[in-house]
């Protein structure tokens, strides 16, 4: 056989000058990240790594790949850049604030063109039997709820937080009535608790009733998820994947019992979200609203608008998408859609009015102005003397400074709350509102990094803080109390297991808020890559909860506020996949 040689000269020198310019400021981009030594020797096989990426990725380019790794090459290094947005500025210099993010755009567009081109139309289906769905439904469960037992069987009865313990007083009428807590999730305490606590005669097997209850109704949305892909004849191999992801990493188990809004919100995503995907696949051959996938919409539309705010918001953005798509073709998926928000804005509004329940507080929703006006004041920096009069009405400038957490709104929440500050914020919404934009007017950088050191974990993937809920507040009701069902010895294990994330390389990506984002925005360049359009209306839910998050969250990376993300994570990663197999 004969061998082709290969020369210099059969290159371009624009794309070797392309490809070198490219591969250097990825380099250093890469290497200042990892402060590394510009002697560093690992550098130069960085360097050479990065030549031969970027040839393969200026060979050529497949069709529609360019799309999607230029939305995931801009994303992820906003995401980096951002996070390492003060280290920038610290350095002083030009070439680190073009080369960090110029250069992690080059490298993340190039990955992701590569990837997206070898996946491009490979699908997970194949015809197959799918005539055992219930078999596949109720042995998924089967094999989520046993994994998750030995949760169960750790924290006996379950897991109360202080959150938890304030809803379990709401319910039994012990505190009045708050819609911080979302009064659906009072109900179904007070229903589930009470059931269990009526038969057996003690609160203790009260709150395992509801502890089951909600395992088995996490267990059953994500199993629906499981059998949605079955019947549309996903591998075998893909669906014990999904199932897998929902039984091994202990959030899932842990979070099962723990009686929080979260875990049904998280329920309802999975639930909606897939729904919505289902119902887009049936329209495509008929418009006609099917019994089942409608039954199912409502619900789950109804519960992703009710358990949490942020979701009637993302619901409400999501409504406008899905109009501006069916409007002309599907009134009756408008219509549906539309019916569902009006029950849900009047179960929030009048309904819950009538049953006296205190609005949530105004602050709830202002952590990243509180924030940045904050970070300025703790920064010495000078602000107008009528700001600082407004701003004392609700704490003391000097108390700001003490209690400014760069993470965390609760000190400052916590005492403008008891210091009787929310009236005044409700009676003064525009002036304040005035000042925070005037103060960020006069210094952008400031805001820019109070917002970014609120929110970097939900996008910034190498970040840990607390994810679990392992205890019980009992607070009005003496005797309730933790009892473990398990030994000593097999405790010990299960402590070491919950923690193992924070040991294993890659295993704990899947406890990392940041990186369960990023695979939403590359699974959403895959679906446009390989799906048609409208199926990334399937996205648009969770991607508008991960906004509403951005925009209020009180710390900056709370795992229970972005566990839908985690939920919902296996349906984007398999709907790019899908193909209708005749």
């Amino acid at each position: 056989m004969s061998q082709k040689n290969v020369s210099i000269y059969s290159y371009n020198i624009k794309q070797i000058l392309k490809i070198t310019a490219a591969a250097y400021f990825s380099c250093a981009a890469i290497t200042t990240f990892l402060l590394m030594n510009t002697t560093s020797i690992m550098a130069f096989f960085i360097f050479a790594a990065l030549l031969l990426l970027f040839k393969v990725r200026f060979e050529g380019t497949k069709k529609g790949t360019l799309v999607p790794s230029v939305f995931c090459g801009v994303l992820f290094s906003l995401f980096i850049s951002m996070f390492k947005f003060r280290w920038m500025i610290e350095q002083d210099s030009i070439f680190y604030m073009f080369t960090m993010p110029v250069g992690l755009y080059l490298f993340f567009e190039a990955v992701t063109n590569i990837v997206y081109a070898r996946i491009k139309d490979v699908v997970f289906c194949e015809k197959n039997d799918t005539s055992k769905k219930k078999k596949v439904f109720f042995t998924s469960m089967a094999v989520m709820l046993i994994m998750w037992l030995p949760h169960f069987l750790r924290f006996y009865p379950g897991n109360l937080t202080n959150d938890s313990i304030n809803q379990l007083n709401q319910a039994f009428g012990n505190y009045p009535l708050s819609n911080h807590h979302p009064l659906l999730h009072t109900a179904i305490i007070r229903l589930f608790v009470g059931s269990g606590w009526i038969v057996s005669g003690d609160i203790i097997h009260g709150i395992a009733f509801y502890s089951v209850c909600q395992a088995i109704m996490l267990a059953a949305s994500f199993s629906y998820l499981v059998v949605t892909l079955y019947g549309y004849g996903y591998k075998k191999i893909v669906l014990a994947a999904v199932v897998l992801f929902y039984a091994l990493p202990s959030y899932h188990g842990n979070y099962s019992i723990t009686m929080w809004k979260d875990i049904w919100f998280a329920a309802a995503a999975v639930v909606f979200c897939t729904t919505l995907w289902r119902l887009i696949i049936k329209l495509e051959g008929n418009n006609k609203i099917p019994l089942f996938e409608g039954i199912m919409f409502a619900l789950g539309g109804f519960g992703f608008c009710l358990f949490r705010s942020n979701g009637l918001y993302a619901y409400i953005f999501m409504l406008v998408i899905l109009a501006a798509i069916y409007a002309r073709k599907n009134i009756k998926v408008i219509g549906l859609t539309a019916a569902v928000l009006a029950v849900a804005l009047v179960v929030k509004g009048p309904v819950y009015k009538s049953l006296g329940a205190v609005p949530s507080e105004p602050t709830e929703s202002l952590a990243i102005p509180q924030q940045q006006i904050a970070a300025v004041i703790k920064g010495g920096y000078k602000i107008r003397s009528e700001h600082k009069e407004l701003i004392s009405h609700l704490i003391e400038l000097e108390k700001i400074e003490e209690l400014y957490s760069p993470n965390n709104a609760d000190p400052i929440k916590f005492y403008i709350r008891d210091n009787g500050g929310e009236e005044y914020i409700s009676e003064h919404k525009g002036e304040l509102f005035k000042a925070w934009f005037q103060i960020g007017l006069k210094h952008p950088i400031i805001y820019t990094l109070a917002f970014i050191d609120q929110t970097y974990g939900y996008y910034y993937p190498d970040v840990q803080y607390w994810i679990y809920a392992s205890q019980l507040c009992n607070d009005n009701f003496e005797d309730l109390y933790q009892d473990p069902r398990l030994s000593e010895g097999l405790c010990e294990v299960y402590d070491k297991f919950v923690q193992s994330y924070k040991k294993y390389p890659v295993w704990g990506l899947l406890y990392s808020i940041g990186a369960m984002t990023w695979v939403c925005v590359f699974t959403l360049g895959a679906a446009f890559l390989n799906q048609k359009k409208k199926m990334l209306l399937v996205f648009v839910p969770i991607i508008c909860v991960i906004l509403t998050i951005l925009m209020a969250t009180p710390i900056f990376a709370e795992f229970r506020y972005a566990y839908s993300v985690f939920t919902t994570v296996p349906l984007f990663c398999t709907l790019p996949f899908y193909k209708k197999m005749q």
